[in-house]
């Protein structure tokens, strides 16, 4: 972990002197970009490992007598939304290198989908709220074509880190209480390489002042991520099926470990990975500094 944070303020370090030295230049504009958008990133784990929590419940309540099972929906990603700001160094009105900071935040819910299970003299909510914060970090280079008096295209490329958070809980509540307890809570944490690149048009309103649409891609695997244990223990996060031999179910887990879990009722143990590569779609600001 801490070779990992050495390496990001190594790069950030040398990006940001890169950076300097390019702003230095007496025949540079600055310009502010902010940047708002979604982000379809492929979390192939999370996803498998909801669907399977959902499917548990049911065949638990498959398994007993004068029990029931109610969802309304299935669950699904509620989206991801991407919100950020770019600094860019202008060299004319063709070639542009800048600095970037960005903010992903994808939040799981199950708020479409309740899942309720009956018993003979209680009826029990459950739910499986999980989220996914990145703050990528990156330097980028840009290079624009004049279209019109007002009108640019333009591509752009980057690369840089994206430092992420998963946070995961398993929460129940009797529909006779108000409040819900809490069966499980996994937070970790982890830094990824990240490549980004995308083609867009810019509107400019007036010399200082510009709107632009960006379509493009990013891809990034944050993998190897670090939570706590308690008692001063860290743990990796895992993925890994788990067999419930009363169900005859193997049920896709991401769990906070010591070390690789193992026993016979455990299979594809690998070290978990977000996956947060994917379609990106932006629209913005450019300001003039």
């Amino acid at each position: 972990m801490r070779m990992r944070r050495d390496r990001f303020r190594r790069a950030a370090i040398v990006a940001g002197g890169l950076f300097l030295l390019t702003a230095a230049s007496p025949a540079m504009d600055l310009y502010l970009k902010t940047t708002g958008g979604l982000l379809r990133s492929r979390f192939g784990d999370i996803d498998l490992a909801l669907r399977d929590w959902s499917a548990s419940w049911e065949a638990t309540v498959a398994a007993r007598p004068n029990w029931g099972y109610e969802q309304t929906g299935t669950l699904r990603q509620s989206g991801s939304v991407l919100f950020g700001a770019e600094v860019i160094a202008s060299f004319g009105r063709r070639w542009a290198v800048g600095l970037g900071l960005a903010l992903l935040y994808s939040n799981f819910t199950d708020k479409y989908a309740p899942l309720y299970v009956q018993m003979p003299d209680d009826k029990i909510e459950y739910t499986s709220p999980t989220k996914v914060a990145s703050y990528p970090f990156y330097a980028l280079g840009q290079y624009t074509v004049p279209l019109a008096k007002k009108w640019d295209a333009f591509v752009s490329a980057g690369m840089g880190f994206a430092p992420t958070k998963y946070v995961h809980r398993e929460k129940f509540r009797n529909l006779k209480d108000k409040d819900f307890g809490v069966a499980l809570v996994e937070i970790a944490s982890g830094t990824g390489p990240m490549v980004l690149g995308g083609a867009g048009l810019r509107y400019a309103i007036d010399p200082a002042l510009g709107l632009f649409a960006e379509a493009g891609y990013v891809l990034a695997k944050v993998g190897s991520l670090e939570g706590d244990l308690g008692e001063g223990a860290t743990g990796v996060l895992y993925s890994y099926r788990e067999y419930d031999e009363a169900l005859d179910f193997w049920q896709t887990k991401l769990r906070l470990h010591a070390s690789d879990p193992t026993g016979s009722t455990i299979r594809a143990v690998r070290k978990a990975d977000l996956n947060l590569s994917g379609f990106s779609f932006r629209l913005g600001l450019t300001m003039k500094l």
